[in-house]
């Protein structure tokens, strides 16, 4: 009873500290992509389609919009996944604030089915209690559940439910087929929550129930429910994406900037090539940035649970021939997902950080490695059972709660400290907040503002147009001070700059450049028309 109550104060404990950069903050997100879910995430709740009409957009060259949205004709629509903002918008009907509800609940559920599924699978209790333990304090897993508004937390959530509900089978007697369909419904999810996982989750799902199936696990009526679970949701998202973005087959991210049609067979051929390579490997492969990044964002960030993830996977190699084949085929599965995620990302070349050189938790690589560490989880639990694998029961319970102890106090200070911790980030949207109030009382309710990072709290109480230093942009300086009040809000330029802009880039078009008003580190300037 003890250790029930205990999980539930966890439990309790980490569900609360997921809203640490939600409630009491304005309703303002830290980056493009919370702030474009939240906003249609809000649009369904109110009980709007998710797009906002900006009558403007087509004529001044589809600038008008903040990052993470794209233009469709008069439209303003989604430019990432539209699996989240659906769901978390159905959740924030007839409460606003609901819409935070979701990636949290879900993350506590997933935590739950996990040590469900581990438990199923191994048939010991204590494994599967570390290995939901290891899962919650991640620093990964912990920081994305606490950033409501991104897809990854989400996507990983329903992996596990589909896993949970194929290999646990909670529904019993004559309905059992319905965990299969719910299975299939659960993986569709997944997908609606990140499209682009597709290219190795559907085979990595097909290898998995081909393998239990040859084992007569799963039957050919079972394996049908879960196609039939998947195409159910399949459907009303083709529907979606026809009424956003003009087809069932396009999305925010493959919209196309141009058409061409050519009979040249060669060059079709050549460009379905490039294009199935450039879907496989979006970034190419950089062996050299697949090292760093694996360094730093899987190691340096939290070595302690590394470390006792590569232990317990030792230990898989070391009794290789005395361990039970589910061990051997979870590290198989695992293997390939890592190998497949950290060539596939860890080619990718970014920083959300502005500063490069700063070993951030914020940086996109640890969200895309989720379900990596979602696997580690149990080969941690696994070398923390066979480090405290002693003959005395109270050393045993001592080495256990040291190690979880040391893990949770890293974990937390991780999460919650750092440069993109959680208590930076509400500081920096109290900073948000504040130069939102000003730049709205500064200027009038038609005006445009041209930003290079204030889009996503400035949008759609202003328009906006991102970013200024674009050719795109100062090619239509003109046109959008013909169109409406103009005003440019970033840091705040050096005099040179100004002179810069005013003589060579403004001047030209009848344009200068204004001092408004300044607001901690960020100036608002006015595109002065002098026609």
């Amino acid at each position: 009873m003890a250790l029930r109550i205990l999980k539930i104060i966890g439990l309790s404990l980490f569900f609360v500290s997921c809203f640490t950069t939600t409630f009491f903050v304005g309703h303002l997100a830290n980056s493009p992509d919370e702030s474009a879910n939240y906003l249609f995430a809000s649009q369904i709740a109110n009980g709007n389609a998710m797009r906002f009409s900006e009558p403007l957009e087509a004529s001044l060259g589809n600038l008008i919009h903040p990052r993470s949205m794209v233009a469709v004709g008069e439209f303003i629509v989604p430019g990432s996944f539209l699996g989240l903002p659906v769901l978390a918008g159905i959740m924030g009907i007839g409460w606003k604030d609901g819409v935070y509800l979701l990636t949290p609940l879900l993350a506590v559920l997933a935590i739950l089915a996990w040590r469900s599924f581990v438990k199923n699978l191994f048939a010991n209790e204590l494994l599967a209690d570390l290995s939901a333990f290891f899962l919650a304090i991640h620093p990964a897993f912990w920081y994305y559940a606490g950033r409501p508004m991104m897809h990854n937390v989400g996507f990983l959530a329903f992996l596990i439910f589909a896993v949970w509900a194929i290999g646990v089978r909670p529904i019993k007697e004559k309905w059992t087929i319905l965990n299969f369909v719910l299975g299939g419904v659960c993986l569709a999810w997944a997908l609606a929550f990140r499209t682009a996982e597709a290219v190795w989750v559907l085979p990595i799902a097909l290898a998995i129930l081909a393998v239990i199936w040859k084992k007569h696990v799963i039957s050919w009526k079972q394996l049908l429910g879960v196609v039939v679970g998947f195409v159910i949701v399949i459907p009303p998202f083709l529907w979606l994406n026809n009424s956003l973005y003009g087809s069932p087959w396009l999305t925010g991210y493959t919209m196309p900037s141009t058409s061409v049609v050519t009979s040249d067979a060669p060059a079709v051929a050549v460009s379905v090539i490039t294009k199935i390579a450039s879907l496989v490997f979006p970034f190419g492969i950089h062996e050299m940035n697949i090292l760093q990044n694996g360094w730093s964002y899987g190691f340096l960030l939290y070595p302690i649970l590394t470390l006792l993830a590569l232990l317990g996977i030792g230990l898989v190699f070391a009794r290789w021939k005395q361990e039970t084949a589910t061990w051997r085929f979870l590290l198989i599965i695992g293997g390939l997902i890592l190998a497949w995620l950290l060539v596939v990302y860890g080619s990718w070349k970014f920083n959300d950080n502005p500063d490069p050189l700063v070993l951030t938790i914020g940086n996109s690589y640890v969200r895309y490695w989720l379900p990596i560490f979602a696997i580690a989880s149990v080969f941690v639990a696994k070398a923390v059972q066979w480090i405290s694998d002693v003959p005395f029961p109270r050393v045993k319970i001592g080495i256990s709660v040291a190690i979880m102890g040391v893990c949770i106090g890293a974990s937390a200070f991780t999460v919650f400290g750092g440069t993109d911790g959680f208590l930076a980030i509400r500081t920096h949207l109290a900073e948000s907040a504040q130069k939102k109030e000003a730049v709205l009382k500064a200027t009038p309710s038609d005006a445009m503002i041209i930003t290079d990072y204030g889009d996503k709290y400035l949008f759609p109480d202003r328009r906006v147009v991102v970013p200024l230093r674009s050719d795109a942009t100062y090619a239509m300086l003109r046109n959008l001070v013909d169109a409406a009040p103009v005003y440019y809000f970033g840091l705040t330029l050096p005099d040179g700059d100004v002179d810069y802009l005013n003589t060579t880039i403004l001047g030209p078009q009848g344009i200068i450049l204004d001092r408004s008003i300044t607001i901690l580190d960020e100036t608002l300037y006015k595109l002065r028309d002098m026609r």
